[in-house]
């Protein structure tokens, strides 16, 4: 028996935050220095790649006072 997967609003909101905390976990571990290869044993390449372009991007900017 199979039939089409519904995918809901409340399923997408969820999985982007969900996409975001683990964005921001990763970029608090780049902050503090954790290795690359200890952070992709837990996190996938793609949010890796996407918290390090943030970092590289807030450390860019000029800091205000």
């Amino acid at each position: 028996m199979g039939g089409q997967v519904l995918d809901y609003e409340a399923k997408r909101i969820a999985r982007a935050a969900e996409e975001a905390t683990s964005i921001e976990a990763v970029k608090n571990m780049i902050y503090f220095g954790v290795p690359e290869e200890k952070i992709l044993s837990k996190y996938p390449k793609s949010i890796y790649d996407e918290a390090l372009k943030l970092v590289e991007q807030e450390n860019s900017q000029p800091k205000e006072m």
